[in-house]
């Protein structure tokens, strides 16, 4: 599967995203930049879309996912809740505090990155 570059992902921010919520990100998140916030996304996706490639979509790749997500939120310092800090690639669900993995067909169909 294809990986994310940097560079896109800082462009879809730079120019997609309202300004507000690139700020909001940036402090949320604790980077200090938009170009810290890019490598943060691309590191977090890329490492899913390795892990998908070699385990699969299972229960040992979700593990592996959110240990990486843990280290990573206590290292950051992030202002946000871990439950909204896992946001940056768990969406939620119709359940209250529970989330899911996206399905990386249908956003590998709607979006080549």
């Amino acid at each position: 599967m294809k990986r994310f570059k940097v560079e896109n992902i800082r462009f879809v921010l730079e120019w997609y995203t309202p300004k507000v919520d690139v700020n909001n990100l940036i402090k949320g998140y604790g980077v200090k930049d938009i170009d810290e916030l890019s490598g943060l996304y691309c590191d977090v996706w890329n490492l899913y879309i390795t892990l998908v490639d070699k385990y699969g979509v299972n229960t040992y790749s979700q593990w592996k996912l959110g240990s990486y997500l843990v280290e990573l939120y206590e290292r950051l310092n992030s202002k946000f809740s871990f439950d909204d800090f896992v946001k940056i690639i768990y969406l939620p669900t119709d359940v209250d505090g529970i989330y899911s993995l996206p399905d990386f067909e249908e956003i590998i169909g709607n979006a080549k990155v």
